[in-house]
């Protein structure tokens, strides 16, 4: 049985693919951006049951359910219709 050519070559190719992809995935980019991380203004704290978002502080309260409120009704805080 004789190969062709042609089958050989793209054979070869699809190996080499196969062999550089993993070297490929393998590259991290080493380059990090210089973002100033925010500092909340001293009155305001930064503790566990304290609610963000994003940069504004929306309020604080020890219940898991009043902070989802309180996230889920960003109405009242940006001056919404509720």
């Amino acid at each position: 049985m004789r190969i062709h050519p042609l089958t050989l070559l793209l054979s070869a190719i699809a190996l080499a693919v196969l062999v550089a992809a993993p070297a490929e995935a393998a590259k991290t980019r080493k380059h990090r951006s210089q973002v100033a991380e925010y500092v909340p203004p001293s009155g305001y704290p930064r503790g566990p049951n304290s609610v963000w978002f994003g940069n504004d502080y929306l309020g604080a309260d020890p219940d898991p359910r009043i902070r989802a409120e309180l996230l889920r009704d960003l109405g009242a805080h940006f001056g919404g219709n509720r």
